[in-house]
Formats: structure tokens, C-alpha cells, sequence
């Protein structure tokens, strides 16, 4: 097995990374419109950008994520706001390396807060703790805890309506009755969308801390990442 000192990296920043990006088979999570929508949810400027990893006689993987400051420090995210968002590439990854070009990268980076999570069920982990420089941040962060959910879609609508609760049964079922439609995302659309969105926070069994803001749906909707 090769060492991990033969992992080269690099970060590929503005037309590089959103370049890579349109190349590959990306879900909505990994994609520049993304994190403009995250952006405009948080209320601060975010980067997309990719971290390439490559070896000699192979195809390069890639880490995607979006940076922005916080405290003055620039901050690495993968994805913000979506959870696992791992090495892709065109050829087939082993968890093995995965987590070996992780480790190798996190090793070699100059980033002074990496936010990575591992993919959901994974045996093996990532390292507890960073070795931060900033006491404020390392404090912060000790506390944090991560959750997981792995969610079985496999079977057809009856196998699946068998696993959930009989209370999310019924309102699947209620769904299908009223016969609700998709279209492409107009601004009349999102309109009415983000109207339902607020009301219908105010009977949700548990209280939200925050919702999100209209322009976090208004930036998927001007580049055609949703639909209503």
C-alpha cells in the first residue's frame, strides 16, 4: 500500500473548482449553487471551492466545500449545511482510501478550522480533535456532538410505507389525496412556498431555533436548483 506522503493536493478556487465540478456527476449538495444558497442563508459571503487530491497513475478525487470567515479566520466546510460530503471522483473510491486521503490531507493543510463529517454508519472515524491554535474556537467546539440517520429507500411504496411511523403514514397518504404537483421554480411559486413554509413551522411538534431566510430559497430558485 502506497504512504500517504504520495497523496499531492491542491485547492482549485473561482472558475477551477466550478469547472471541475460541471464535469463530474454531482448531487445538489456538492454544487457552486449550493453554497451561494447557503450564503445568502447565513448573511456572509461563501466560496466554492474543490480540493484535489492525486496520485501518480491514477485519476485525481476531489473534496468539494465552500469557505467564508468567521472571527477573522477563513473556514473550510464540506458541505456547509448538508452533512457528509466526501472524495469524488470518476473512478470507484474504497472507504479505505477515502479515509487515508482524508487523514494525508488534514495532515498537510494549512486551514486553521476544517469542518468535515464522516459518512453516516462508517466504522471507522476521523480523529476526535483538531489541534486548533485558537483556545476560543478549540473550547467551542469540544462540546459539539454529531448525529447520524441512515435511511433505507430500498422496495417499492408499500415496503416502504411499512417501515415508517403510522402517523407519517397518514400524512404521506394525505399527500398523495390532494394530489400536490411540481413546477419549475417562479418567483410567484416561491412566493406562496415560503408562506406555507412559515405558517406551517408555527405546528411542527418541535419548536425551530430559526428558519431559514427567503433569500436562501430565492438563491436556489434564480439558478434552477429547486423546484415547488
Amino acid at each position: 500500500m502506497p504512504n500517504d506522503a504520495e497523496f499531492d493536493f491542491d485547492l482549485l478556487e473561482g472558475t477551477g473548482a466550478i469547472d471541475v465540478a460541471s464535469d463530474l456527476q454531482l448531487d445538489c449538495f456538492c454544487r457552486p449553487d449550493w453554497v451561494t444558497a447557503v450564503a445568502a442563508a447565513r448573511g456572509r459571503q461563501h466560496e466554492f471551492v474543490a480540493v484535489r487530491s492525486r496520485r501518480a497513475g491514477e485519476t485525481p478525487a476531489y473534496l468539494f466545500g465552500g469557505t467564508h470567515r468567521r472571527m477573522g479566520l477563513r473556514i473550510f466546510e464540506s458541505m456547509p449545511m448538508t452533512g457528509y460530503g466526501g472524495w469524488i471522483s470518476d473512478r470507484l473510491l474504497s472507504p479505505q482510501e477515502e479515509r487515508r486521503m482524508t487523514s494525508a490531507w488534514l495532515a498537510a493543510c494549512r486551514w486553521p478550522l476544517v469542518a468535515l463529517t464522516s459518512k453516516p454508519g462508517s466504522g471507522d472515524r476521523l480523529p476526535d480533535r483538531l489541534n486548533l491554535t485558537v483556545p476560543f474556537l478549540e473550547s467551542r467546539l469540544a462540546t459539539l456532538d454529531m448525529e447520524t440517520h441512515v435511511l433505507d429507500l430500498s422496495g417499492d411504496d408499500t415496503t416502504l410505507l411499512k417501515r415508517v411511523r403510522p402517523g407519517i403514514r397518514s400524512y404521506l397518504r394525505r399527500i398523495d389525496q390532494l394530489g400536490f404537483t411540481f413546477s419549475s421554480g417562479t418567483r410567484e411559486l416561491l412566493g406562496a412556498f415560503y408562506d406555507w413554509y412559515c405558517r406551517g413551522s408555527q405546528d411542527w411538534q418541535v419548536t425551530a431555533a430559526h428558519l431559514l431566510p427567503a433569500a436562501f430559497f430565492e438563491a436556489l430558485c434564480q439558478r434552477g436548483g429547486m423546484e415547488v
